[in-house]
């Protein structure tokens, strides 16, 4: 055979050895670690990213040697999985650590796919790895930030629980004795600075409650019980409560019941005497001069009681409603200074609410007033 007769096989070659080539570029500049195996599951080819990566050469790496860098904790694992997705031709990824060549561990994620030749035959397997350390680092430190500021709300929690049962047995014995004092026949002076006296142990009393049902809240010990409530009890416990106390700052208390309420719904007790309690709080706090009304409505059509708790305070900035139930948010920032408190009464309000799948709204004008209207079902469960 003449050299003409060899030239289109020469041609040929010579195309297939630049084709060749030319993926062999595109695998060495390909921003991956790129490995192949044959389907003796032997690898045979590593590109220029993963020889440079290892700091070996394509000698060394061949067959298993580039298992000789996987750490011994991943070893058994990392072979095992190979082969058994190898045997089945089955793609995979797996995380393991592999030997930089400064001799660092890296963790590595490693892509691996069986490839098919033009006759739809088994060739082997193509894979490609990507150092994931940086971003495993991340989430390590993500996590253990996460355990930190979990581990701080508890101890915070444990703390509040404490203090405020600690204050709170004294200043039922203060409020106790301020109690029977009043009983008492004084004078004018006398009276007036027990019901001092008497108004801040409420108010002190009022704000340990709270502190210790965030305590609950945050630490997720508080559940929702639906047991059988007469309304009527509940109306009549918050008259007996708040009803002098409030006529003595000068203001009107009007409690009402609206709707044919069943003989009982079903609710807590606890938590609803709660939500009230503390409307009502945040009302006589706001409010100088006019009126605090309270009232109960059943809603017979969907079982639902709505609480509906209304002041002719001072009303809220509407800039505020966004933060009005966060956690010692109040409304304004001369309202510390104004009026006290810390902001914890509607928040554990919210809370409770959400608690019990209800619903909030709040109606308010600066100057006019505020109406807070609270929503759940109450049917039995």
């Amino acid at each position: 055979m003449n050299d003409k007769g060899l030239l289109p096989l020469k041609g040929l070659y010579e195309d297939t050895e630049k084709t060749a080539v030319f993926y062999k570029k595109i695998f060495d500049d390909f921003p991956a670690l790129i490995w192949m195996a044959g389907t003796d599951g032997l690898c045979w080819y590593f590109n220029k990213k993963w020889l440079d990566f290892r700091g070996r050469k394509l000698e060394e790496e061949f067959g298993n040697g580039w298992t000789e860098g996987i750490h011994k904790e991943e070893f058994d694992f990392c072979l095992d999985f190979y082969l058994k997705h190898f045997n089945k031709q089955e793609p995979f990824s797996m995380e393991y650590r592999l030997m930089r060549a400064d001799g660092q561990y890296r963790w590595i994620l490693d892509f691996g796919i069986p490839f098919y030749g033009l006759e739809n035959e088994f060739q082997g397997y193509i894979g490609s790895c990507y150092d994931i350390t940086d971003e495993k680092n991340n989430v390590i430190e993500l996590r253990q930030s996460r355990e930190m500021a979990l581990e701080a709300l508890n101890s915070k929690s444990q703390l509040l629980a404490y203090v405020s049962h600690e204050i709170r047995n004294p200043l039922n014995v203060i409020n106790g004795v301020i109690t029977l004092l009043s009983q008492n026949n004084y004078d004018n002076d006398t009276n007036e600075m027990l019901g001092y006296m008497q108004s801040s142990a409420n108010l002190l009393i009022g704000l340990v409650n709270n502190l210790l049902d965030l305590s609950k809240f945050e630490s997720g010990k508080v559940v929702y019980i639906k047991e059988p409530v007469d309304i009527r009890n509940i109306k009549r416990e918050i008259d007996k409560i708040y009803l002098n106390y409030i006529v003595s700052d000068g203001l009107s208390f009007i409690s009402t019941i609206e709707g044919d309420f069943p003989s009982v719904i079903y609710a807590d007790e606890m938590k609803l005497m709660q939500i009230i309690s503390n409307l009502i709080s945040n009302s006589i706090k706001f409010t100088k001069q006019g009126s605090i009304a309270l009232n109960l409505i059943y809603i017979a059509e969907s079982s639902h009681l709505k609480i509906v708790v209304a002041d002719t305070g001072v009303g809220i900035n509407p800039e505020k409603h966004a933060h009005l139930f966060e956690e010692y948010v109040q409304g304004d920032n001369t309202i510390f200074k104004q009026y006290g408190g810390t902001g914890l009464g509607l928040s554990i309000v919210k809370t409770l609410t959400d608690l019990m799948c209800g619903e909030i709204k709040v109606n308010t004008a600066q100057d006019i007033g505020t109406s807070f209207e609270i929503t759940f079902n109450v049917e039995a469960p």
